[in-house]
């Protein structure tokens, strides 16, 4: 049987929110760079949500740690073990910042604005 793949988006405000669903994997390649793309002039803040990841591979690592060099990036992190003990033994959180919740991941980028204007 095969994993469901889907891939989505919405924006909140100036943060750009994509889920992924299911796996990541190679096949997502095309059209996460095709997303990004379009969207890279618009949003810089950038929020990955793989709540509902079930599977990941060095592929799907890769694309990860690519979108970091474009974008200010931020993890939900999924609430599957297996992608939870992948993403700890690749020390995925010493390179981008990982939060437990979509709320927590877009309160750390408000925070970090208004951090920014007070200055």
């Amino acid at each position: 049987m095969a994993l469901q793949r889907e891939l989505k988006y919405e924006i909140i405000g100036n943060i750009l929110i994509i889920r992924f669903i299911g796996e990541i994997n190679f096949f997502q390649h095309d059209e996460f760079e095709e997303l990004i793309s379009e969207h890279s002039g618009k949003y810089k803040n950038l929020i990955v949500d793989m709540s509902e990841v079930i599977y990941i591979n060095s592929s799907g690592i890769n694309i990860l740690f690519n979108i970091s060099k474009i974008a200010d990036i931020r993890i939900v992190g999924s609430n599957n073990s297996f992608v939870s003990s992948v993403l700890k033994i690749v020390q995925f959180e010493k390179v981008i910042d990982t939060y437990c919740t979509l709320e927590e991941a877009i309160k750390s980028i408000t925070h970090k604005k208004d951090s920014e204007i007070q200055l």
